[in-house]
């Protein structure tokens, strides 16, 4: 087992490889707010309810929902707070909700630091890491990197003998099966799917799973067994009730790969177009065929530009195209 890690233009990437498979897959952008683990100044803007959480902003200028603080602490005041999750933007019957960071009051003496990025926390699992140039062979797309991030953008996830469809929703994630075969094989091998997918694109929180209703106890305790085995990392679950439904809670850090992929499709299509472009084996000028947003998003970072042209040495031309769309954009190039 060990850890695949490049390091991209506006986006780290790393995966988890065992057996010649992605079990886990994770991104960290350079947009974006503040991530679990950082802990920093904030102040209080006004408590809620009964007082015992509160709106504070962070030092970075975000907005976060505290708990665990001292109930004597008034608006205005500072404490050092510990983020425990990411602030979440939602799709779903409300679009774009957007759900604030979550933070709990730190000691005083608890030292200010910056959240861990990818590749302090993949070190932390301690296993053997594999960096990725992009000069060098394709080690992620090899391992099945883009097939997950067809399952992320999608939420269509096959296995044999049915599929997947995950659904990011305000409330929760839903997961439901689908297939031809008898109920409980279909649910025992859907078991091992789900355990899985939950692992690989990174979902937490609350996760609803649609099973094939399965009419005798014995076989819903067969399918609870099988995702007991299957799970990895701690979580609760509810048991498999008559109508095929079980309930999995797990810690909830940051979006689920699906959340951060179909939430952003211009951020996220540009990105894998500079992974792409940074990969062009051409020596002349690179073309990138962008949509209107995706050229906004462009022309504010100078820095991926500049990283673009001084990693491949060729000229970049953008052709911004009004009726593109992000699964469209494209990459093309001479090759002198």
């Amino acid at each position: 087992m060990h850890w695949l890690y490049e390091n991209g233009i506006g986006e780290d990437r790393a995966a988890l490889v065992h057996g010649g498979q992605i079990i886990k897959a994770r991104i960290e952008r350079e947009v974006g707010g503040i991530q679990s683990g950082a802990i920093l100044m904030a102040r209080l803007l006004r408590k809620i309810g009964t007082g015992k959480r509160a709106i504070a902003r962070l030092s970075n200028g975000e907005d976060a929902i505290i708990s665990s603080f001292p109930g004597t602490l008034t608006e205005g005041q500072e404490l050092r707070v510990r983020v425990t999750r990411a602030a979440i933007t939602e799709k779903g019957p409300e679009q774009g909700r957007y759900k604030y960071a979550l933070a709990k009051g730190a000691g005083d003496d608890t030292p200010l630091s910056p959240s861990p990025n990818l590749l302090e926390q993949i070190k932390a699992d301690d296993a053997e890491i594999k960096h990725c140039p992009a000069h060098g062979p394709d080690l992620l797309a090899e391992a099945g990197w883009n097939e997950v991030m067809h399952e992320a953008q999608s939420g269509h996830v096959a296995f044999p003998g049915g599929s997947l469809e995950i659904a990011p929703t305000p409330a929760m994630t839903v997961i439901d099966v689908d297939g031809a075969s008898a109920p409980r094989p279909l649910a025992l091998s859907a078991a091992q799917a789900v355990a899985g997918a939950i692992e690989r694109l990174g979902i937490g929180g609350n996760i609803g799973i649609d099973f094939p209703a399965l009419p005798t106890k014995a076989d819903r305790t067969d399918v609870t067994t099988a995702i007991d085995q299957a799970m990895q990392g701690p979580f609760e679950r509810t048991a498999v009730n008559g109508f095929g439904f079980m309930q999995i809670v797990r810690k909830y850090e940051r979006p689920s790969l699906l959340q951060l992929v179909q939430d952003t499709p211009d951020l996220t299509a540009l990105l894998n177009l500079l992974r792409r472009a940074q990969r062009d084996q051409g020596t002349g000028k690179l073309m990138l065929h962008l949509t209107l947003p995706m050229k906004a998003i462009w022309d504010r970072h100078e820095t991926w530009q500049a990283a673009l042209v001084a990693q491949t040495g060729r000229n970049v031309e953008i052709a911004a195209e009004p009726a593109c769309t992000p699964e469209a954009s494209s990459l093309s190039g001479a090759y002198d």
